[in-house]
C-alpha cells in the first residue's frame, strides 16, 4: 500500500511540477505583450548593433540579418501603416519594413503541438530600429 502511495504522490508532484512549467512560460502571452516588454529595453531608435547585443545576451537564435532589406510585414493592414515601402503585383501587395532587418527566433513550446516565437526587426538607413513584429506560428501533429 506505501509503494502505491508513493507512486501516486510522485505522478501528483511530477503533474504539478508539469502544468507549472506548460502554464507559465513566458512565451505563452499575447504577441503585442511581448513586443511591448522588448520595446522597453530596445526602443524605436535603438542602433541595430545594441540590438544585436541586446538578443545575443537574451540567447535567441539568429535567422538573419539582412543590411540590404528590410523584412516582408504579413500582419493584417500591414500596408496602411505609415513608413511601409509597397511592392504592387497584379495579385497582391508586398509591405516591407525598412531597409534593413534581423529574424530571431525567442524560443518555443508546446507538447503535442510546437509553437515558435519568432521576433523580425525593421531599421531604417541609418541603423536605428523602426519597427518590431512577433510572429507566432504553431506546427500541429
Amino acid at each position: 500500500m506505501i509503494v502505491y502511495k508513493k507512486a501516486f504522490l510522485s505522478v501528483a508532484a511530477l503533474s504539478v511540477v508539469l502544468m507549472l512549467y506548460l502554464f507559465t512560460n513566458p512565451l505563452r502571452i499575447s504577441e503585442d505583450i511581448i513586443k511591448s516588454k522588448i520595446l522597453l529595453e530596445i526602443p524605436i531608435g535603438t542602433k541595430m548593433t545594441e540590438v544585436e547585443r541586446y538578443i545575443k545576451k537574451k540567447k535567441w537564435k539568429i535567422s538573419y540579418i539582412d543590411n540590404t532589406q528590410g523584412f516582408y510585414d504579413q500582419r493584417q493592414n500591414a500596408c496602411s501603416l505609415n513608413g511601409r515601402m509597397v511592392l504592387t503585383n497584379s495579385e497582391s501587395s508586398i509591405c516591407i519594413v525598412g531597409n534593413k532587418s534581423i529574424l530571431a527566433e525567442i524560443g518555443k513550446y508546446g507538447v503535442l503541438s510546437t509553437t515558435s516565437v519568432d521576433i523580425f526587426l525593421g531599421f531604417d538607413e541609418k541603423f536605428n530600429l523602426i519597427d518590431v513584429w512577433v510572429w507566432k506560428t504553431t506546427e500541429a501533429l
